[in-house]
C-alpha cells in the first residue's frame, strides 16, 4: 500500500490538485486507486471538527492544541479499520491527514521546541496510539496566505474560524515550510512573485515527484 499525503493552506488548492493526481493514476496505472479527504463533513466522526470550526468551544487559536488535535485524530480512526482492508498494490491518496494536524496545533506553540514538542505528541497519538499508517510521501502546495486567501476570497463562500485569521495562517505556513526540512516533506512550489501557477504546472510537478517516488518503491 501507497499513500500520498496532499498539504497546503487552505485555498492552495489541494482538493483541485488530488482530483487530478487520483485522474491520472487511475489512466496510467492498473492499482486501485482510493481518494479521502478530511475532515469529514456530514457524517459522526467529523462532529467535533465542524463544532471546533464554528467556533462552539471557543476561539479556535486559544483552545488547547492537544484537545483541538484529538478532534481530527478521531475522525481519521473509522478510516483507519477500513485501510486494513487495501492489499498491498493499492494507492491511497488523502487531501490533508495527520500532517494537516500537526501544521495548524503547533501553530499554536510559542518556540521551536514548544512546536516540536506538539508534532511529536500529534505523530504518537495518530501513529502510534491510533495506528493510522504512516505516508509515504507527503506534498506540500507551497503558497503564502496572502495569495491563498485571495482565491477563497474567489470562491465566494463562507469563511470557518481559521481561514478568516490571516496572523493565524502566516504562522501555519511558516511552521509549514519548517516541517518541510525536518520532516522531509516535498515542497511543491506554487507561485512566482505575486503570480500563481496553472493548476497544469502544479499537477506536473506533483506527479513527477509522486512517479519517481513510486519507481524508487518499486511500484512504478
Amino acid at each position: 500500500m501507497y499513500i500520498i499525503e496532499i498539504e497546503g493552506l487552505d485555498g492552495s488548492g489541494k482538493a483541485t490538485q488530488s482530483e487530478m493526481l487520483v485522474r491520472r493514476l487511475k489512466e496510467e496505472t492498473s492499482k486501485f486507486v482510493f481518494m479521502k479527504s478530511f475532515p469529514s463533513k456530514n457524517v459522526p466522526s467529523g462532529y467535533f471538527v465542524e463544532q471546533y470550526l464554528n467556533g462552539n468551544y471557543g476561539e479556535a487559536t486559544e483552545l488547547d492544541p492537544k484537545v483541538a488535535s484529538l478532534f481530527y485524530a478521531l475522525d481519521r480512526y473509522d478510516l483507519s479499520m477500513i485501510m486494513r482492508d487495501y492489499h498491498g498494490d493499492s494507492i491511497l491518496l488523502f487531501d490533508r491527514y495527520v500532517g494537516s494536524n500537526i501544521i495548524h496545533q503547533t501553530s499554536k506553540g510559542k518556540t521551536l521546541q514548544e512546536k516540536m514538542e506538539l508534532a511529536l505528541y500529534i505523530d504518537n497519538l495518530e501513529y502510534g496510539l491510533l495506528k493510522l499508517p504512516r505516508p509515504n510521501v507527503v506534498l506540500f502546495l507551497d503558497m503564502p496566505p496572502t495569495l491563498s486567501s485571495r482565491l477563497v476570497d474567489s470562491r465566494g463562500r463562507r469563511k470557518d474560524q481559521h481561514e478568516t485569521n490571516l496572523d493565524y495562517l502566516e504562522l501555519c505556513y511558516e511552521s509549514s515550510l519548517w516541517f518541510c526540512e525536518v520532516f522531509g516533506w516535498k515542497r511543491v512550489p506554487c507561485y512566482k512573485g505575486n503570480t500563481i501557477f496553472s493548476k497544469e504546472e502544479i499537477h506536473e510537478t506533483i506527479y513527477n515527484i509522486v512517479k519517481s517516488d513510486l519507481c524508487g518503491e518499486g511500484m512504478g
